[in-house]
C-alpha cells in the first residue's frame, strides 16, 4: 500500500490525468505517443483493490450514464474493489498498486481506446459518442458477463445539483449493490424526479421532503428528523430504503439550515453518507436508514419491532403472493441488503432501534 503523495505530486498527477483525457479528444497524432487501441482485457488486471471513473467534470447525460455503467460493470468484474467516479477536476486517490483509473470523454466518432500510466496508475481512455461509450462501459464487466434484464435506476434528483456530483454520491451505493449479487446488473440514469412516480427500483440522489413523503420514507427529512441523537435543527443526511409497492428505492437526502454555511455542511454530510455506504457495505432493509451527522459516528437505524411492525409483515405477506417473475426480479436488491448490513455490523457502525411513529 503507498503512501498518500505530496500536494506537489498530487498536483502533478491531477495534470496527467487532465492531459490522458486532452490527449484522447485531440485524435490519433496525440493519442499514438500512448498506448493505442487497448481493450479491458489487457488493460485490467486479474484482481484490483480500487479502480476509479472518471468523466469531464461538465459531462452531458449521455457520458455520465456511461460513467455509472463503468461502475456497474467494474463492480461485477471486483466484487470486493473499492469503485468510485470522480471529475476530472478532483483528485484521484493513488493508494494500491493494483490501481486503475477509467476515464470516460465524449467524442464524434466510434470509441477510441488509449492506455498510459499516470504517475505509475495505468489509466485507459475510452473516447467515442455516447451511445458507443455505454457500450464500451458496460463490456467492462468482463467477456463472460452476460446482463441479467434486472437494473439499477439512478436519479439524479430535483435539489439542482449537477448531474456528475449526483452520480459521484450515487457511484459507491451502486457498486455496493452490484457486489452483493452474482447476477450483471444494467445500471441506468432516468430523468431527474422521476423515479419516485414509476416502477422502477432504483437510488435516488438529493431526495427532498416531498420524495420522502410520496413513498412513506422512514425519515421525513426535515428539521424534525424524530431521532434521539439528532436534535432539532441539526443538519442529517440519511440514506434510507423503501418498500414502495414492491420495489425498492434508496433514497439520500438530508436536512440543514436553509443559509450558505448549513448549505456547505448538508453537501459533506451528503458526501460522507454515500462513502459510507460504499465502504462498509449497505443498502438498507426494509425500513433500515444509514444517518450521518456532523461529528458523530454513523447509525444504522432498524426498523421498529412488535405491534408497529405488523403492517410491514403484511406487505411482506402479500408480496410473496406475486409472480414468481416479479419477486425474482427483485431479489438482487433484497439480498444485497442482508450482506452488506452484515458488512455493516462488523465494521462497528452504531445500530440503534428507530422511534416509532
Amino acid at each position: 500500500m503507498r503512501t498518500a503523495l505530496a500536494p506537489v505530486t498530487t498536483l502533478l498527477r491531477l495534470l496527467t490525468v487532465l492531459a490522458l483525457l486532452t490527449a484522447a479528444a485531440a485524435g490519433p497524432s496525440v493519442a499514438a505517443e500512448a498506448t493505442p487501441g487497448a481493450g479491458p482485457a489487457s488493460f485490467l488486471p486479474a484482481t484490483a483493490s480500487r479502480l476509479d471513473v472518471v468523466v469531464p467534470a461538465d459531462a452531458g447525460s449521455g457520458t455520465v450514464r456511461a460513467g455509472l455503467a463503468a461502475v456497474g460493470a467494474l463492480a461485477a468484474r471486483y466484487p470486493t474493489a473499492s469503485i468510485g467516479l470522480r471529475a476530472d477536476d478532483a483528485e484521484v486517490p493513488d493508494v494500491a498498486g493494483d490501481q486503475r483509473v477509467v476515464a470516460l470523454l465524449h467524442s464524434p466518432g466510434p470509441v477510441r481506446r488509449t492506455v498510459r500510466t499516470v504517475d505509475g496508475v495505468p489509466a485507459l481512455a475510452l473516447r467515442g459518442r455516447a451511445p458507443d461509450l455505454l457500450v464500451a462501459a458496460r463490456a467492462l464487466a468482463g467477456p463472460d458477463a452476460r446482463p441479467s434484464g434486472e437494473g439499477i435506476a439512478v436519479d439524479p434528483g430535483t435539489t439542482g445539483t449537477d448531474p456528475v456530483t449526483a452520480a459521484r454520491r450515487a457511484a459507491p451505493v451502486v457498486a455496493a449493490l452490484q457486489q452483493a449479487t452474482t447476477r450483471v446488473l444494467r445500471v441506468g440514469l432516468v430523468a431527474p424526479g422521476t423515479l419516485v412516480g414509476g416502477q422502477r427500483s432504483g437510488v435516488l440522489v438529493g431526495a427532498t421532503t416531498a420524495d420522502a413523503a410520496a413513498v412513506g420514507a422512514p425519515l421525513g427529512l426535515r428539521a424534525s428528523s424524530g431521532l434521539p441523537d439528532v436534535a432539532r435543527g441539526s443538519a442529517y443526511a440519511a440514506l434510507q430504503s423503501v418498500d414502495d409497492g414492491g420495489r425498492r428505492l434508496l433514497l439520500l437526502g438530508g436536512w440543514a439550515p436553509r443559509d450558505a454555511e448549513g448549505d456547505r455542511l448538508l453537501e459533506r454530510l451528503l458526501d460522507r453518507a454515500a462513502y459510507t455506504a460504499g465502504t462498509t457495505g449497505w443498502d438498507g432493509r426494509g425500513e433500515e436508514s444509514l444517518v450521518v451527522t456532523a461529528g458523530e459516528d454513523p447509525l444504522v437505524l432498524a426498523a421498529p419491532t412488535g405491534p408497529a411492525a405488523a403492517p410491514q409483515e403484511k406487505s411482506q405477506e402479500q408480496s410473496q403472493e406475486q409472480s414468481q417473475e416479479g419477486s425474482a426480479g427483485r431479489w438482487w436488491f433484497v439480498g444485497g441488503v442482508l450482506a452488506l448490513l452484515v458488512a455493516l455490523a462488523a465494521r462497528g457502525v452504531v445500530t440503534v432501534a428507530r422511534p416509532r411513529r
